[in-house]
């Protein structure tokens, strides 16, 4: 893939920084005249931290726009109880799962008790959404824009010649949101505390979440699967 993606559990906690510091200065944004000043002294480390990961979210026109995560009810202004975030409980990413049954439906588990649980089906378009999932799932959560531009027209050679600038993360789009909303509902966060489950980072784009595959046991139940388990890994 060209130069080493970051771990996803290098990202999270940074991630979850970056979140809280973007809301502070909303709410300084929002605040009436007069109202006392929010000071965040660590804004500049933590500014510093992403850089060094090379996380784009603070520096990248393009991964703000591709990171933006609205509100199940499509809202994305702050309020007082959202900006409270950090009394809530948020979900640890790297204990949630998506996995592709054979039948090729997607899977949401949860790693609980030592082992995943099956919870609902997450719905992933067809298309070009199924399509960059399914490399994700192979690749064990990490794409590049070249993989992910060469799976795109291996599926859809005939409009190649047309490639419209953002079908990448038109697709990646239509994967976050199904999975933000479906773990928000089952883990029963709100929505806002949820990061999306596939952050830009330079060279490409790695899952916070484990993605693979839903595969039936003995007892004719899904459990979840990565590659690297299917392969003896």
């Amino acid at each position: 893939m060209g130069e080493k993606l970051p771990k996803p559990q290098d990202l999270i906690e940074r991630l979850y920084e970056e979140q809280t510091i973007v809301r502070v200065g909303l709410r300084r944004q929002q605040a009436p005249v007069g109202s006392p000043h929010i000071v965040v002294a660590d804004a500049a480390m933590s500014t510093q931290k992403h850089s060094e990961l090379q996380v784009d979210i603070a520096m990248s026109n393009e991964a703000r726009i591709e990171e933006t995560c609205t509100n199940l009810d499509g809202s994305t202004q702050m309020d007082d109880r959202q900006c409270n975030s950090s009394q809530r409980q948020k979900p640890d990413l790297a204990k949630w799962a998506v996995g592709q049954e054979t039948t090729g439906r997607w899977w949401l588990f949860r790693f609980q008790n030592n082992r995943w649980m099956q919870y609902q089906i997450v719905a992933i378009p067809s298309g070009h959404a199924e399509v960059l999932l399914t490399l994700l799932a192979k690749n064990g959560g990490a794409i590049s824009r070249e993989d992910a531009d060469q799976a795109l027209s291996r599926h859809d050679p005939v409009r190649t010649l047309v490639k419209r600038p953002r079908r990448i993360t038109d697709a990646l789009s239509k994967i976050k949101t199904p999975i933000r909303e479906s773990i928000a509902r089952s883990g029963k966060y709100a929505l806002d505390d949820v990061l999306c489950p596939i952050q830009h980072v330079a060279p490409g784009w790695v899952a916070l979440i484990q993605i693979g595959y839903a595969v039936e046991n003995d007892d004719q139940k899904l459990e979840f699967k990565t590659t690297t388990d299917l392969q003896g890994g």
